[in-house]
């Protein structure tokens, strides 16, 4: 049997103070439906996170390991587990 690898994503929503609506949710839907399409649905677990501060984003990157972090037109791929030391 073959084993699926799970990949963990990782999507940040936040609105900077002084600036214009960003269609945030419009681009959460997007992507979510986008994974639900996919031949690969199966392999992603998707974690978003909304109105997100750095001490939000800290303490999630502390809670669990993802393989691609995406936020507001900034995409990180991630190589190496982030750890606790890795963050701070």
């Amino acid at each position: 049997m073959e084993s699926r690898v799970q990949t963990t994503v990782l999507v940040v929503f936040a609105n900077p103070i002084n600036t214009g609506r960003l269609r945030l949710d419009t681009e959460a839907r997007e992507i979510q439906q986008s994974i639900e399409r996919s031949k690969y649905r199966d392999n992603i677990n998707l974690v978003t996170r909304q109105a997100t501060t750095i001490k939000d984003f800290r303490r999630v990157l502390l809670e669990e390991t993802f393989q691609i972090i995406h936020g507001d037109c900034i995409i990180v791929c991630v190589v190496r587990p982030l750890t606790s030391e890795r963050v701070a």
